[in-house]
């Protein structure tokens, strides 16, 4: 099926596990886009299980990213006001201060 109007433009057709289509509504360019079967979120897909985020994670310096991640915590931040964040080396230690402490 196809629908073409000045204000919309939907195409679908049948696929092997219902239909596929793509509607796109005006303005073109900065309407609402609408994909079905919405695409997978996935890195890497097969047979539709996600196998590219486990194979990503294994391998050198995704790996020791994650671990770094996983180990940070939130902190607080001011909801007004001037803030400053320093930091040192590619994960090395850092720390936000509030500039009115610097004055």
């Amino acid at each position: 099926a196809v629908e073409v109007s000045a204000e919309r433009l939907r195409v679908e057709v049948p696929g092997s596990a219902g239909p596929v289509s793509i509607l796109a509504e005006a303005p073109f360019g900065r309407g609402t886009v609408a994909l079905a079967p919405e695409p997978s979120r996935g890195a890497l897909e097969l047979d539709g299980r996600e196998i590219g985020r486990p194979l990503l994670e294994s391998l050198e310096p995704v790996r020791s990213f994650r671990q770094r991640a996983e180990s940070l915590r939130p902190v607080d931040v001011p909801a007004a006001g001037p803030l400053g964040i320093e930091g040192r080396g590619r994960f090395g230690a850092g720390h936000l201060h509030d500039r009115q402490e610097d004055q």
